[in-house]
């Protein structure tokens, strides 16, 4: 994405050459450039994150799915999460990859203590321990910067008012941080909930949307993900992890010597045959876990893809369907938020320019050209906002079709002024943290 300093930022509109077409069209350096004739850099980041090979399926899945799934829960009368054959058969397979990790614990211990342990089944046998090890369950651990309920009672008064709307049970812990983002997850033993509240987002969503933020994140605790069960959920972490320890980075060793003379590159040649030998059978073995990560994620796909259609239902029956496709468009804000947090790292003077009240101007003085630009993004056969949720055009369509005029919420006005209140206190500690994470970007480069 290209950015811009502060001086550049305060010139305004003006009129810049598409590279590709060679047209012309307005550029504001506050907002993406972008030509309409085009489309050129209407998406200045438009790949995908994938977090793990399962990522990398769903998007691939996706391509191919998504829109068969979108008209199942378009007809379908119940979207209650149900037992199916799919799902069934995850379980089933999730059995079969938890047996196998114990079979390699069991192995290792064999190879290791067994009759006439040697130097090689000793590494063998912590080899298969290693691998058997990396299936382990994963429970997490509490974060940090959790806030506590003491210091800010409206936000956790509000996040159990919704909770109880969506019948839901509510969060343990809230965590502020500087994403523009929102998540949730159960961490440890007890599967404690935390809410995670990215505040730039949050900043710049209004009341009834906050609400449909917070409910599409709790709705996650009752919308049946299989990806969200201990059981399927650790499976597919562990062939993510073993693809992730098993796939080389490439067949043949690179060991380049500029000047090397032909006995010396002879040399590395042999050298490296057996390395090469080793990395193709860990790449066959890598071959393997990918086969079986794609039988998972397939299995797992349709019940997935349900259970976020359900989540976003779940939030437009908290606050109601208009406020949860107004939180949808904010979500696209996010070179909005690039940008100003770049405009407020570069400014010089002190005290410094407040990020957000410049990030909630410029969400509030969106030309309608960079409203067109987000649109276009919103209907874009396939976008997505990560590779795990269904095409945002489908859950926008979904939403409509499933029209939810008023919310069960019941919040009142002093409720979301004493959360401003709260929130206020905590933004010099975001903003500091957004631009010192900017300028250790810069540094990176």
């Amino acid at each position: 994405m290209e950015l811009v300093n502060e001086s550049q930022r305060q010139m305004g509109p003006k009129e810049r050459e598409c590279p590709e077409c060679r047209s012309r069209f307005p550029a504001d350096p506050r907002y993406v450039q972008w030509c309409d004739k085009c489309g050129w850099n209407l998406q200045p980041n438009p790949s995908l994150q994938f977090a793990n090979i399962f990522d990398f399926l769903y998007s691939i899945l996706g391509e191919k799915l998504s829109r068969d799934v979108f008209d199942e829960m378009v007809k379908s009368r119940s979207l209650a999460p149900s037992w199916t054959l799919s799902r069934v058969s995850a379980l089933l397979f999730s059995g079969f990859i938890h047996g196998f990790a114990l079979i390699l614990a069991s192995s290792g211990v064999w190879l290791i203590v067994g009759p006439g342990p040697t130097f090689f089944t000793v590494v063998g046998g912590l080899g298969l321990l290693g691998l058997a090890w990396t299936a382990r369950p994963r429970f997490g651990r509490m974060p940090t910067g959790i806030v506590r309920k003491d210091k800010f009672p409206a936000l956790y008064r509000i996040v159990d008012r919704v909770a109880r709307a969506l019948g839901a049970k509510t969060t343990d812990a809230i965590v502020i941080n500087s994403e523009f983002s929102a998540a949730h997850e159960q961490v440890g033993l007890g599967k404690r909930r935390i809410l995670y509240l990215g505040l730039p987002l949050f900043s710049i969503l209004n009341n009834e949307e906050k609400v449909a933020l917070i409910a599409r994140e709790l709705a996650h605790c009752a919308n049946g993900d299989p990806n969200k069960g201990l059981f399927i959920g650790s499976a597919a972490a562990t062939l993510a992890e073993w693809y992730n320890v098993l796939e080389p980075e490439g067949i043949w060793p690179h060991e380049d010597r500029p000047g090397a003379g032909r006995t010396v590159a002879q040399a590395q040649f042999y050298a490296g045959i057996p390395e090469a030998i080793a990395n193709l059978l860990m790449h066959g073995v890598a071959c393997i876990c990918y086969g079986a990560a794609f039988i998972l994620a397939h299995l797992m796909y349709r019940a997935s893809q349900r259970a976020e259609y359900l989540a976003d239902l779940l939030a437009a029956e908290a606050c109601g369907t208009d406020a949860v496709l107004g939180m949808l468009e904010k979500l696209h804000f996010v070179d909005t938020h690039i940008l100003a947090v770049q405009s407020a790292a570069s400014a010089s003077g002190d005290p410094c320019p407040d990020y957000f009240e410049d990030l909630k101007k410029r969400v509030a003085e969106t030309p309608p050209r960079e409203l067109e630009r987000i649109r276009r993004i919103e209907l874009l056969e396939g976008f997505r906002l990560d590779a795990t949720h269904p095409p945002t055009p489908y859950r926008v369509e979904f939403l409509k079709v499933r029209q939810v005029d008023r919310g069960k919420a019941t919040l009142t006005q002093e409720d979301f002024e004493e959360l401003h209140q709260e929130l206020t206190r905590i933004q010099p500690a975001i903003q500091k943290k957004l631009i010192d994470q900017h300028t250790a970007a810069l540094y990176c480069r």
